[in-house]
């Protein structure tokens, strides 16, 4: 047997779509995005929705648009992608690396009011594996030092709050970012989103998407088509994203159903095995990522998965030992993260996506038993 980690789900519906965009021939700025926008808009419950090419590129064009770079610092997790971090860099402003909490992956809220100084300017925590932090505390912690909430939803796309509200439509946060990478719990193959609430902030961001572009009406009819009021790259999606991205949409909250189905039967299974923990879910969550804690030897059990045929993994390398930021040139190390260190050495994610069914979890978490009984 050979089981992914992580594999997209697409049928006919989608294909179809692609091709009739195709003959249609909006490829690239067409209708089809603002019919996205509009539906994301729609699903998550928010005022403002902007697309663009990734899900790293939206986390820097919300820095740009809220001023933050050369000075300022912005508090990330340690136990991230890479790109939460990046982007501050790409701004000209300093990551700060905090650790996470003891007992979730998600950055820990008592150690980042340790990490805040008079330059920082923005907390980006990351609902990690799809579990929402806790929006009011931060919101709070916010509050209190003057700072931006910035939501990195890469993993959360489908999610909830504690309080029931679709992940990404919060007013308690200046802006969210979501990513529509393959692995993630719909895909527009690459393609990232921005919500937020605040409609001033909505046309920057719309505006940095596109080279700092403001276009004219009508044309540009007794004027010239467009002005351009700031140095920026270009952000956009495509067409062709767009388009898959809008049936991915119809179809999300059955994804994220079946994940919860599939991480419950993992659950039932996990139950009682020695040395083996399976860090919970809320109902809330998106399911995006299955993750355990192997009490000794991960790595061992990580080969031996790999050996037969179970696409195992691990999220994420510390940022803090990774060679750009390891000699704190790029970045300022803000506690000691001795969670995330414990978390490091024993995290283990299993795969976990629509395409699996529950013979595919038992196939796995077999295997786990017979490396635990060699």
């Amino acid at each position: 047997m050979n089981i992914n980690y992580a594999q997209h789900f697409i049928d006919d519906e989608e294909i179809e779509a692609v091709f009739e965009l195709l003959k249609d021939g909006w490829l690239a700025r067409g209708p089809i995005l603002d019919q996205f926008e509009d539906a994301f808009t729609k699903y998550i419950g928010c005022s403002h929705s902007i697309s663009c090419v990734n899900g790293s590129a939206s986390l820097e064009i919300i820095l740009r648009a809220l001023g933050i770079g050369d000075g300022d610092e912005v508090i990330v997790p340690n136990v991230t992608w890479v790109s939460t971090a990046s982007a501050v860099n790409l701004t000209g402003a300093v990551p700060v690396l905090c650790d996470i909490s003891s007992h979730l992956p998600n950055l820990c809220i008592h150690e980042v009011e340790t990490c805040i100084t008079p330059r920082t300017k923005a907390i980006i925590p990351v609902h990690f594996a799809g579990i929402s932090i806790d929006m009011e505390a931060y919101h709070q912690l916010c509050q209190r030092y003057g700072l931006h909430l910035i939501e990195d939803a890469a993993h959360a796309v489908g999610g909830h709050y504690e309080d029931g509200t679709k992940i990404g439509s919060s007013p308690l946060s200046i802006a969210a970012s979501f990513s529509f990478h393959p692995a993630k719990n719909m895909t527009t193959g690459e393609g990232g989103m921005i919500t937020t609430r605040d409609k001033n902030l909505a046309q920057k961001l719309a505006k940095i998407r596109s080279n700092g572009v403001i276009r004219n009406a009508n044309n540009g009819i007794g004027k010239a088509m467009y002005d351009c009021t700031e140095i920026a790259s270009n952000y956009h999606l495509n067409g062709l994203a767009a388009s898959l991205g809008i049936c991915q949409l119809k179809r999300l909250d059955e994804f994220v159903s079946k994940r919860q189905m599939l991480w419950e039967t993992y659950a039932g299974l996990l139950d009682g095995i020695p040395n083996i923990n399976l860090i919970p879910h809320p109902q809330s969550s998106a399911f995006n990522l299955c993750i355990i804690t192997v009490k000794k030897n991960r790595d061992d059990l990580l080969v031996w998965l790999n050996n037969e045929g179970v696409g195992a993994y691990y999220h994420y390398p510390l940022l803090s030992e990774l060679t750009v930021y390891k000699d704190q040139k790029k970045c300022r190390f803000g506690n000691d993260f001795s969670n995330a260190l414990e978390y490091n050495k024993t995290a283990l994610t299993l795969p976990l996506h629509p395409s699996l069914d529950k013979e595919h979890i038992e196939y796995i978490v077999d295997t786990i038993k017979k490396w635990l009984d060699q």
